[in-house]
């Protein structure tokens, strides 16, 4: 039917084409840039090339990185990916200086790759055929899932090599030459394909090769010629890429990691054999997905096929998984060839007595529809990620809170931050995932507790673990808040310029019950209860649910209800931490504050600086009423403020900030009267805080104890050890740790 469509219309074929590869052009571009907005890119790999771009364009660095300065310490990306072609995206990216102009340009490479393979499928098979072949191109999983994955130098790849391909196959050399090298400039990888290239236009003639080393012929023909010089040019090329990569970043191999045991001398049979046979279910699951949606047609035509040979052999013989995952980048080192391998395998079986047979190429494209159908169907819409990448899982209203509270941050300022906001904060310098290679302390950290990246690396470890330890050594105060998102400032003591209280609700579904069950009660907010029956083990009656809660404090209520009066203890609250080893809050129910049969508020408080994982536990109830459970009701109330004070002794006075651990250290020469004063700078030091006596060094020694905890300035340890020299005195604090 669609044939017949194409047959009749009035409109060339050409320019159907041109205009459906425009359309999915437009597509891709609207949906990249949505998934962009919708913060379902990271940095690796927009954020990266966005901060690339930005510094070469402005801030006069050569495509200057800081993701990868973990193993590339100068900074360029040229020192990770030996890739020129990017050099003639700077004009563009200069009047367009967006993250989304990276999505286009990728999008323009993926939907525009259509159009060689269309006309190397007009050259082979009837036209109708060939818009019909090409939209099945345009529709291939690992092409779509390409596409939407952040920008890859990988997807720049099928453009340039199959118009190489198809003025190959038309014997324009020239212009081969100029795809050839722009094939070459995508990433160093490429001249393995290229290399490829010569093998199979040498194979392609090997007939006029065998006549030239028999002396049968004294010249080579034109396509043997060529494909000499391309293998040569191959080699050159791969060595000089290697030569730069090592100039600008000598520190790691320049070949990756994951298959650098296919380059050792002599290879060890055990570690490939062991290679091949990890995961090889899912190598061959790769193989299926692949090659499926064209009903393998490319095996037909193995001359063809072995363009894509190299990197599936590859990625069988290594144990990394992006690398046989149509979920990556990595496919575009393979479905173009296959594509080219299935259009020479139609030629195969539909080509009878030197021409086509129509019958059978109506039939082999109508399972080339039906397959591809089939696969995109299991490919894609089964596929968990591809739907997370295209439906995100933040609310408008969180993402809106996001973006607000990203325009707060000045445009050059640092910031330290996690891996799916960093493509949003990357146009300057001085963006970060991590620090440790560097001795820049951020003006502003931003994370976001609801986005995917702050709990899983990359970087890893992720900031859920990294982040509350950096907190706790650096002074820095919440400058904006909400839902979930914290943007923290350093050294800043005001109150939040913005803020979003807090709030959480958790009931029977979502409380761990250990003693005690789930109950009808109709005068209930939910009509579903917690309930410990009179009778029933004491102990622990709930726990959980292990809710990660942003900085803040916190008011807690706690629904409780008693069928009647006990004596004594009904319930022990508590709020606690790591895993229940730190309580900051907890309270004694006991049986006179709470009136039997009717529904009672019992309030806890807390405060955290940084997010943490809370329960919210009853820990111990009696079994001499019954105890029911409505809900907990997590409110925020305010954030706690970064506030900066000292000690003075004397007429020294030394600066710490709240919120952190100190150690003041004092000489235990000789047991001498030792007074502390404990200041808020600024102010008079005894208006405030009550001085702090005791007998002796001694007294001193290992012992902690907390002045702040009578404040509002929350916990503020001091711990004091003896053994250190007078001379020390002076410099007096020290982080804990350090």
């Amino acid at each position: 039917m669609m044939i017949k469509i194409l047959r009749k219309s009035i409109i060339s074929n050409d320019v159907i084409m041109l205009a459906i590869i425009f359309t999915h052009f437009v597509l891709l571009s609207y949906i990249t840039i949505l998934r962009h907005h919708l913060f379902l890119t990271t940095a690796w790999d927009l954020g990266i090339f966005n901060q690339a771009f930005w510094t070469t364009v402005f801030a006069g660095k050569f495509f200057y990185e800081t993701p990868d300065m973990w193993f590339n310490p100068r900074g360029s990306f040229f020192g990770v990916h030996f890739s020129p072609i990017l050099l003639l995206f700077i004009p563009i990216y200069a009047l367009f200086p967006f993250p989304e102009t990276l999505l286009v340009i990728q999008s323009f490479f993926v939907s525009f790759s259509a159009l060689p393979l269309y006309l190397i499928a007009k050259r082979h098979l009837r036209n109708p055929y060939a818009i019909v072949f090409t939209i099945l191109y345009l529709l291939y999983p690992p092409l779509i899932l390409l596409a939407f994955f952040d920008f890859h130098l990988e997807a720049l790849l099928p453009l340039p090599v199959l118009s190489a391909l198809y003025y190959l196959d038309k014997g324009d050399y020239k212009k081969y030459y100029v795809f050839l090298f722009l094939t070459l400039s995508t990433i160093e990888f490429t001249p393995i394909i290229t290399f490829m290239l010569g093998v199979y236009g040498l194979i392609k003639d090997r007939r006029a090769v065998v006549k030239f080393l028999k002396r049968e012929e004294v010249s080579l023909v034109v396509l043997t010629k060529h494909s000499i010089y391309v293998m040569i040019i191959s080699i050159i090329w791969l060595l000089f890429a290697i030569k730069v990569k090592v100039l600008i970043n000598p520190y790691p191999s320049p070949l990756p990691s994951q298959f650098s045991h296919l380059f050792k001398f002599p290879l060890d049979l055990n570690v490939l054999t062991k290679k091949f046979l990890r995961n090889l279910d899912q190598k061959i699951m790769f193989l299926i997905l692949m090659c499926g949606p064209m009903i393998f047609l490319s095996f037909l035509s193995p001359l063809d096929l072995i363009l894509a040979l190299p990197w599936i052999l590859i990625s069988f013989l290594t144990d990394y998984t992006p690398y046989f995952s149509i979920n990556y980048q990595y496919t575009a080192f393979v479905f173009p060839f296959l594509f080219i391998a299935s259009i020479k395998g139609i030629r195969e079986l539909a080509f009878r007595n030197g021409r086509i047979d129509e019958r059978i190429l109506k039939r082999i494209f109508a399972l080339l529809i039906i397959s591809s159908l089939l696969f995109s169907s299991a490919s894609i819409f089964a596929n968990k990620v591809f739907m997370k990448r295209m439906t995100g899982y933040i609310t408008e209203k969180h993402r809106a809170y996001l973006e607000r509270i990203i325009s707060l941050i000045p445009p050059n300022a640092s910031v330290l931050t996690q891996n799916d906001i960093f493509p949003h904060i990357s146009n300057r310098v001085h963006a970060y995932l991590y620090l440790s290679q560097t001795d820049v302390i951020p003006e502003f950290i931003l994370i976001d507790i609801k986005l995917e990246f702050y709990k899983i690396p990359p970087p890893s470890p992720p900031p859920i673990d990294y982040i509350p330890r950096y907190l706790n050594k650096h002074p820095y105060g919440i400058y904006a808040e909400a839902d979930g998102i914290v943007l923290y400032k350093y050294e800043y003591m005001g109150d939040p310029v913005f803020l979003v209280p807090y709030t959480e609700l958790h009931n029977y579904k979502t409380l761990n019950i250990l003693n005690g069950h789930i109950k009808y009660d109709e005068t209930s907010t939910s009509k579903y209860v917690l309930m410990h029956e009179k009778g029933e083990s004491e102990g622990v009656f709930w726990f959980g649910p292990y809710s990660l809660i942003p900085p803040g404090v916190y008011s807690v209520k706690f629904k409780l209800k008693v069928s009647n009066s006990v004596n004594g203890t009904v319930i022990r609250l508590d709020i606690a931490a790591n895993v229940g080893s730190s309580i900051l809050a907890e309270k004694e129910v006991n049986g006179s504050e709470i009136r039997p049969g009717e529904w009672q508020n019992i309030t806890l408080s807390f405060s955290i600086s940084a997010p943490m994982t809370i329960e919210f536990r009853g820990i111990y109830v009696t079994n001499m009423t019954t105890v029911s459970l409505d809900y907990i009701l997590i409110e925020q109330i305010s954030v706690p403020k970064l506030e900066k004070c000292g000690i003075t002794q004397g007429a020294k006075t030394l600066s710490i900030w709240s919120h952190f651990e100190y150690t003041f250290d004092i000489s235990n020469n000789s047991a001498r009267d030792l007074e502390l004063d404990l200041i808020r700078l600024g102010y008079p030091s005894r208006q405030i805080f009550k001085a702090i006596r005791m007998s002796s060094s001694r007294d001193f020694a290992n012992h902690p104890f907390s002045p702040c905890m009578t404040t509002s300035l929350g916990p503020c340890l001091l711990y004091v050890k003896t053994g250190v020299p007078q001379d020390k005195l002076s410099n007096g604090i020290y982080p804990k740790g350090s």
